[in-house]
């Protein structure tokens, strides 16, 4: 009965060991989404301050037929 108390043992260590990195596998993926989110927001917003589209009212339309 010694050899399967220490299978027990050693099952629940692997147990744990595979719960706990599967844990920092899991906060690293949501790590990497916040800064991939993150980076996405800036390039917006360095866009749209770099690169704002004129206007498009009838008054600012050149009349290309003069």
């Amino acid at each position: 009965m010694d050899g399967q108390a220490d299978l027990f043992r050693i099952t629940a260590y692997l147990r744990r060991s595979v719960q706990a990195a599967a844990r920092e596998i899991v906060d690293a993926i949501r790590d990497g989404a916040r800064i991939v989110h993150s980076v996405r927001v800036a390039w917006y917003d360095a866009f749209e301050q770099n690169f704002v589209m004129p206007d498009r009212s009838p008054a600012s339309v050149i009349d290309l037929t003069q």
